[in-house]
């Protein structure tokens, strides 16, 4: 993993003992899956629920579909639930396509936002 100072300081501020039933509270997202379509590879949760957009290459249009306003989904804990989301998102990836490496996550936060995005590298 690779972050700026601010995300690492942000990161060890939170409690190691906090625990969060990620996969239950994201579960609409993780359970529809990823689909490839057009030699992009998509959340289909956010895939239904976005339009593409116009003049972006693959990557492009890969984040902008695959961003997950974590602060939707959880109002504590942006970070972490970020993080753990994103997890499960490699865990899908990787049972889907037999290996964890090929999919890259950013994730930006601020004091009370977060968002994550996956793209295929």
């Amino acid at each position: 993993m690779r972050a700026n100072e601010r995300m690492l300081r942000a990161l060890a501020r939170v409690p190691a003992r906090t625990v969060l039933h990620v996969a239950r509270r994201f579960a609409p997202v993780l359970d529809a899956g990823i689909v490839d379509e057009g030699g992009c590879t998509y959340l289909a949760y956010c895939r239904t629920r976005v339009a593409l957009p116009a003049g972006l290459d693959e990557t492009g249009r890969e984040c902008w579909v695959n961003s997950l306003h974590v602060e939707d989904w959880y109002r504590t804990h942006v970070l972490l639930a970020a993080l753990g989301f994103s997890d499960a998102v490699f865990a899908l990836w990787e049972q889907q396509h037999g290996r964890r490496d090929g999919l890259v996550c950013l994730i930006s936060k601020s004091r009370v936002a977060g968002s994550v995005r996956h793209a295929v590298v």
